[in-house]
């Protein structure tokens, strides 16, 4: 099991055994619903019960791709398309079997923009901006990456109606903020303060901007990042003392700060894994094959699917603001993982216009 596994695993069987999501006494290191949904099928067939439950659900997200596709370009051969890459898609196969948070945040990333364009598309019912409000919530509750870009949501939600704009904005962020709020609740009962994130955001952004950082990835054991944390201070102290830490090396290497936000950037979206136990010609050549490719079409979608441009620009505005949050933080492909399920619906829709653009000149 991969580290990170190995706290999502104690955090699920610490919700389980005690009835508290923790990890090493950390109470807000991690979003809640990863650990609160897994511990179901833990409950039934413990780690092999969620490794199949965190597949069957990767497996749902190829359906929930192949309808997002067809929202973008409504074809047969759309869905056809987008569903053969989607299953056998390499990053979304190797993440279908990890204990992770990935699993699940795709899914209801996906099922969250399948829903605002779809309710985008029907303006009748004011109980829309309640369903897509709740959506938007249980990602936040998954992970909190989406969180400030949550407004840009609301705007294109209410400007996407007619009449009730105001009146549908607001029923999406109260909607949003009742689905988040047992969890700001829990944390305020325990820490005595309001924490709608986690406890470990300020842990990120240190590990990614400190003088030993030169790559713009993960920290390595031997950087001394932490060793002049204050011993006396509690987990929302500490948390909030590292990110004091990146913040003021930033303001100090602003120059250096630009460097290795550039470097994140390109790690972000390199076509082939970063680490070096996965730089052999497979992995490369199985990355390359796949990954460019849908990144190519997904670009030129911009101009072949210009007729849905407001769907294409939210994506797109989306895909910009999640590359930005690690240019900030980390930059690594496994946090590129959330927006691919987006590049495959876009690259899907444009390979299916332009085939059907084809068939059409030549008659057929």
């Amino acid at each position: 099991m991969w580290p990170d596994e190995k706290r999502f695993w104690a955090e699920i069987t610490n919700f389980i055994n005690e009835g508290h999501i923790r990890w090493r006494g950390r109470f807000a290191h991690d979003m809640p619903l990863t650990a609160l949904v897994l511990s179901v099928p833990a409950r039934i067939g413990g780690l092999f019960g969620v490794k199949v439950f965190i597949a069957t659900v990767s497996s749902l997200n190829v359906l929930m791709i192949m309808y997002l596709s067809f929202l973008l370009s409504p074809t047969r051969r759309t869905v056809v398309i987008s569903g053969l890459i989607s299953a056998f898609y390499p990053h979304f196969v190797y993440y279908s079997g990890l204990v992770v948070s990935e699993g699940l945040f795709l899914f209801f990333l996906t099922l969250f923009f399948v829903t605002l364009f779809t309710i985008s598309n029907r303006p009748d019912k004011t109980t829309d901006s309640i369903i897509i409000g709740i959506i938007a919530g249980i990602c936040h509750l998954t992970r909190p990456t989406i969180l400030y870009f949550v407004p840009v949501f609301i705007l294109f939600h209410s400007l996407a109606y007619q009449k009730q704009k105001f009146l549908r904005g607001i029923l999406f962020l109260i909607s949003f903020c009742v689905v988040i709020s047992p969890w700001v609740m829990r944390n305020y009962s325990h820490f005595g303060e309001i924490v709608i994130t986690t406890s470990s955001s300020g842990q990120v952004l240190w590990e990614g901007n400190n003088p030993w950082n030169k790559s713009g990835g993960v920290a390595s054991a031997e950087w001394p990042y932490n060793d002049n944390l204050p011993s006396n201070l509690n987990e929302l102290e500490e948390d909030q003392w590292k990110k004091q830490q990146a913040i003021d090396y930033i303001r100090s290497n602003p120059i250096s700060f630009i460097t290795l936000a550039t470097k994140k950037f390109v790690r972000f979206w390199h076509f082939w894994p970063n680490d070096k136990q996965f730089q052999t010609w497979e992995y490369i050549l199985i990355s390359v094959l796949t990954f460019v490719p849908v990144l190519f079409f997904a670009i030129i979608g911009v101009f072949v699917l210009k007729k849905q441009w407001k769907e294409i620009g939210i994506i797109w505005f989306f895909i910009a603001y999640y590359t930005v949050i690690h240019m900030v933080t980390i930059g690594s492909i496994r946090y590129r993982l959330p927006v691919e399920p987006l590049l495959v619906a876009l690259a899907s829709a444009t390979v299916s216009a332009i085939l059907c653009k084809i068939g059409s000149k030549n008659g057929s």
